[in-house]
């Protein structure tokens, strides 16, 4: 949501005129509305046509949409509303630009991969016009698609945060306050599912000393293995606070009070909460499959982490060994999150990429 948010958000600085058509209303979402300016935001909600009376009238109504715009951008890969529209921009000679958001490279694929494969080939791919412009929030994500589903034209815009304003009325004592945490901690922002990383925080936990640290994973936690990572968690080692998921505003205060925010994913394409804590000054470790993880360490903005446990435990440990270090990588992220992933800057990408499609 909130990337859909700030894609939108950076469009209309671009004066461009975003419109949604999405199967779900997102009018009832918090923070979404509210942060549009008003009168330049507009939602058409369509069902989601599982029978053939929905779809007629799915399609009509898309037909009827694609007057409106210019340019149709689709986001997303496994679901039929995103086939449709692609199949009637073709028919109208719109252009057609596409956001896989991770879900076609090589360890997204792996899952289920024969049903992936099979839908890739048969529905997915044959509905996009030749002339779709196929786009990345980052060249790791790119770089890491299967080369079956990399289209002949591609582009790279990194997705966006408001830097202005993010964190800036953050509570840098939230996590004490809210949760009774004394000490440094580590955050983990996001999904508490497999190969996202948690995983690989509660494996390094019991390599660590006690009173290294506490663990704060922000993120829903209520799937059967969520519950059983948890089950998981030994009597030695740091101690683990599951919070399930905050509010926006608390999710600022959350990582403005972390000593470290720490992201051992297995895949990331880009990573919103990674750019987030970034923006609000906090160091960030990350692993090496964090799409946006390598130019941020090139510029001593972030930090590398391994992801076996040993190894995690060792990075956390050494990353708290050197205060002024984590400091300083705070400092540095937070003007590299300024440069790279402002509105504004996202806003003159959008710009540039949609003037220069057909």
């Amino acid at each position: 949501m909130s990337a859909l948010q700030n894609i939108c958000r950076s469009q209309q600085l671009a004066d461009i005129d975003p419109r949604i058509v999405t199967n779900v209303s997102l009018n009832g979402a918090e923070g979404f509305y509210e942060t549009f300016d008003s009168g330049n935001q507009a939602e058409k909600t369509l069902s989601p046509g599982f029978t053939s009376v929905d779809r007629k009238l799915r399609n009509r109504r898309l037909k009827q949409a694609l007057h409106e715009v210019q340019v149709v951008h689709l986001h997303g890969v496994w679901e039929g509303l995103l086939r449709s529209a692609a199949r009637s921009a073709g028919a109208a000679r719109k252009q057609v630009i596409w956001t896989p958001h991770g879900m076609v490279t090589q360890w997204a694929m792996s899952q289920s991969k024969l049903k992936k494969g099979l839908y890739w080939r048969l529905a997915m791919r044959p509905s996009l016009p030749a002339t779709t412009v196929q786009h990345f929030a980052s060249t790791a994500e790119r770089d890491a698609t299967v080369s079956v589903a990399l289209l002949d034209r591609t582009c790279v815009v990194p997705l966006s945060i408001d830097t202005e304003s993010f964190g800036t009325a953050a509570n840098p004592e939230f996590l004490a306050e809210r949760f009774g945490i004394d000490g440094p901690s580590v955050l983990f922002v996001g999904r508490v599912h497999p190969g996202k990383g948690v995983e690989h925080l509660v494996a390094a936990a019991a390599h660590l000393p006690r009173k290294t640290c506490t663990f704060v994973i922000a993120g829903p936690a209520d799937s059967a293995w969520a519950k059983g990572l948890q089950d998981r968690i030994g009597p030695t080692g740091p101690p683990f606070v599951f919070t399930g998921p905050l509010e926006p505003t608390d999710i600022a205060s959350a990582l403005r009070s972390a000593a470290l925010f720490c992201l051992p994913s297995d895949h990331e394409n880009f990573s919103m909460a990674t750019a987030e804590a970034m923006c609000c000054g906090t160091a960030t470790l990350l692993s090496r499959e964090v799409a946006i993880a390598a130019p941020a360490v090139a510029e001593q903005a972030a930090l590398f982490c391994r992801r076996d446990p040993k190894g995690l435990a060792a990075d956390i440990a050494d990353a708290f060994s050197d205060p002024a270090r984590l400091s300083q990588t705070g400092d540095r992220a937070a003007r590299y999150a300024r440069e790279h992933f402002s509105l504004r800057t996202a806003a003159d990408r959008w710009r540039n990429l949609y003037q220069a499609t057909p």
